[in-house]
């Protein structure tokens, strides 16, 4: 499993041998050491030029999710597939703000 430094280390190699935007996308079911990434883990990849985007699959917190939308909409595109989490996501974070 790796931890945060060695998450962010293989996306910055990953990021310098491509030339295409990077989507993180936790995938818990297949690499363990993306379930439930938090806000700082996220905000550390985002450092990385190339990562532009972010796909939703559900392990992560409500709070978590606010936090990230909060912290990083400027420079985050969210993505999610499923409607049903991205209307709560929505509309929490619409009437929060």
């Amino acid at each position: 499993m790796l931890n945060n430094k060695a998450n962010n280390d293989l996306h910055e190699r990953f990021a310098q041998n491509v030339d295409v935007g990077i989507m993180i996308f936790e995938q818990a079911w297949c690499y363990p050491s993306f379930a439930g990434m938090d806000p700082d883990p996220v905000g550390r990849l985002l450092e990385i030029p190339s990562v532009v985007a972010m796909k939703q699959v559900g392990l992560y917190t409500l709070p978590d999710v606010f936090t990230m939308l909060d912290r990083y909409h400027d420079c985050l595109a969210y993505i999610d597939t499923s409607d049903g989490y991205t209307m709560t996501v929505c509309l929490g974070y619409t009437l929060g703000n």
